[in-house]
């Protein structure tokens, strides 16, 4: 049996299809009533006082309907706090302000920013205004990878003016994302510099997080003056994402001008003068222990992975270096480095690490023999060991260390010694994996740089072994 009463709109459907349900009953109300089947008069007057209020309520709807998909957002924070549903409606935007940031890596896009905030224009192949020119921007809103933009623009100059002023952030704020596309200030030490053409790379660490600072480059700056020293940086903050799942991952910062990085104490002393320190004590307690300054070091080279790391020898144990830095060095080459005392995997590891070479003549490298006991109770990290086990599989598989080099054929070799399992493993050019070549069930012995992994303990959980040469894996 037909009702014959009105429904009120369904708050969990859209406005469109509550509208259209409610232009539908009133149509059928309105026809039973010219056809005699709603004739009661009190039944009709109530007819009529809900005709009236649903009609209302239609109107309404389809005005805020039509209000929502012709709205103009005509300031920054308006576009960067819609949430990426919205963004995604194509919604219309007419912002004026300055621009703070014009990469010319960005290929025309830049960031604008007025009184409300910031927000990313994506004017790919367009002309690439200059940071402190005053623009007018018309187009249209899009989720953007990580938060709305602006996209499919008209850009127009209208004058220029200054630089909003940079508001101080706390790095968990902009580690955060919330500051993505506003012009913010951050203190921390430099790690590293180089030069890219025009631009300077800069990789700032504030508070134990790492950020890059693009800075324009002039003939005055020398980036290795730059390594340890406190700056304050002013900039427009960008986020590296994964575009697939909207997700944060780092942090860049366009710093529009010279004047916006400013060196507020450089490094006083050349680490290199510094005394050398035992690569064991690297974690260990020193009273004279030095606070954001480089340490130096000083050891036998007993494997370098290229462009990552190397791992260095001396009396007292090993230690893995990582750095950047080109420089080739051989096995048994004794080289100076000064970096920055870490952690990684709450294991000793110096990083940022600058290299030169002793003078020294080589030396030849002997690996110390132990055994899987020693090793998993911590001794060895990072040392040049000998251990024996039995070939118990094999894993071949191309890889490649860091971009624009030369791609390696990995081969791990899954050895037993006693109840203990682990790997070791050879890059080595394509052709020549003569590691490849011995029979499982093999009994060999490898030498080459132990690496554990420990937990938070300090208990170790498993370890492998780095092998430099293939020559240093025999059968036994």
């Amino acid at each position: 049996m037909e009702s014959d009463c009105i429904d009120r709109p369904n708050p969990g459907i859209s406005l469109e299809v509550s509208a259209n349900l409610l232009d539908f009953k009133m149509t059928r109300l309105y026809n039973k009533h010219l056809s005699g089947k709603l004739n009661a008069s009190p039944v009709l007057l109530t007819f009529k006082l809900r005709f009236s209020i649903v009609f209302a309520l239609w109107a309404a709807a389809t005005t805020g309907q039509a209000q929502t998909q012709n709205e103009l957002l005509t300031n920054a924070a308006d576009v960067i706090s819609l949430p990426a549903e919205r963004a995604a409606r194509s919604l219309p935007v007419s912002v004026k302000g300055v621009v703070t940031a014009a990469d010319p890596v960005l290929k025309g896009r830049f960031f604008i920013q007025d009184s409300t905030g910031g927000v990313f224009v994506d004017n790919v192949d367009g002309e690439r205004p200059n940071p402190g020119d005053v623009v007018e921007v018309t187009g249209i809103t899009h989720p953007g990878a990580y938060a709305p933009i602006i996209t499919a623009p008209q850009v127009r100059k209208i004058g220029t003016a200054p630089l909003p002023s940079a508001r101080p952030v706390s790095i968990e704020r902009l580690m955060s994302g919330v500051e993505d596309s506003q012009r913010i200030e951050i203190s921390g030490m430099v790690r590293g510099a180089r030069v890219d053409g025009a631009r300077l790379p800069v990789d700032v660490v504030p508070g134990g997080y790492r950020l890059r600072a693009s800075v324009p480059a002039t003939p005055k700056m020398d980036p290795q003056s730059l390594i340890a020293a406190q700056v304050r940086v002013r900039g427009t903050a960008a986020e590296a994402h994964n575009r697939s799942l909207r997700h944060f991952i780092s942090l860049e910062l366009y710093v529009p001008t010279p004047a916006d990085f400013i060196v507020e104490n450089p490094e006083r002393v050349n680490p290199f003068e510094q005394p050398v320190i035992p690569l064991n004590s690297l974690a260990q307690y020193r009273r004279d222990n030095p606070i954001n300054q480089r340490v130096h070091v000083r050891g036998v080279v007993t494997l370098q992975r290229l462009g990552e790391d190397l791992f260095l020898q001396d009396a007292t144990g090993g230690l893995r270096v990582q750095s950047r830095q080109l420089a080739a060095f051989a096995p048994g080459d004794v080289i100076e480095a000064a970096g920055f005392a870490g952690f990684e995997n709450y294991l000793p590891v110096l990083e940022d690490a600058v290299f030169r070479k002793t003078g020294q003549p080589p030396v030849t490298v002997r690996p110390t023999h132990t055994t899987t006991g020693e090793v998993l109770s911590g001794l060895h990290h990072a040392g040049f060991v000998s251990l024996r086990g039995k070939l118990m599989d094999r894993t071949i598989r191309q890889v490649r260390r860091q971009p624009l080099t030369p791609v390696y054929v990995r081969v791990t070799l899954v050895l037993q010694n006693s109840n203990v399992l682990f790997t070791a493993e050879s890059d080595e050019l394509p052709g020549q994996i003569g590691l490849a070549s011995i029979p499982i069930g093999s009994t060999v012995e490898v030498s080459g740089v132990c690496l554990t992994e420990i937990n938070s303990e300090g208990g170790v959980d498993s370890f492998r072994v780095l092998i430099g040469n293939p020559e240093e894996v025999r059968i036994v």
